[in-house]
């Protein structure tokens, strides 16, 4: 259930969007952008400082979207105002990753540290959850429950 303060909150956000000043930034701009330091900082082989480096990049193109300007003021079918707004969620995902690859300490899976390159049960055999608080972005650990498939280091 969509509470009204949720979505009049929903309204005043697109609202916002919609009469940001021409001269900002577009949001095609800022997608590639983030996309950019994703590839380059985020993809399966990483390290601490291309991670820091893509943490840093993705927090001043959120700060930037503050003012993207969305040139299709229309109310119906607004394609622009659309992929505006998913941007946005986007940069949710993308600090989700970049702050989680931060704090995993070793290689796992489609995580493979350069700088870390051993996998660590011992210590990391959880699963890192990302939460909102008023923070921010807030890290939780929780244990991996193991059913059918024993932990073991895999070669493909």
């Amino acid at each position: 259930n969509v509470t009204d303060a949720a979505a009049d909150a929903d309204r005043e956000n697109i609202q916002g969007l919609l009469s940001n000043a021409e001269g900002g930034p577009m949001f095609g701009t800022l997608r590639h952008e983030m996309g950019k330091t994703m590839n380059y900082n985020l993809a399966v082989f990483r390290d601490q400082q291309g991670m820091e480096t893509a943490l840093s990049d993705i927090r001043e193109v959120r700060e930037r979207y503050r003012s993207v300007y969305v040139p299709d003021k229309g109310k119906t079918f607004n394609t622009n105002l659309l992929f505006t707004i998913e941007l946005g969620f986007m940069f949710d995902c993308a600090e989700s990753v970049a702050l989680s690859g931060l704090e995993r300490k070793e290689s796992r899976g489609a995580h493979t540290r350069t700088d870390m390159p051993d996998r660590d049960d011992e210590n990391w055999l959880k699963h890192i959850l990302v939460k909102n608080s008023v923070d921010g972005p807030a890290l939780e650990h929780l244990p991996v429950v193991i059913t059918d498939w024993k932990p073991e280091v895999r070669s493909y």
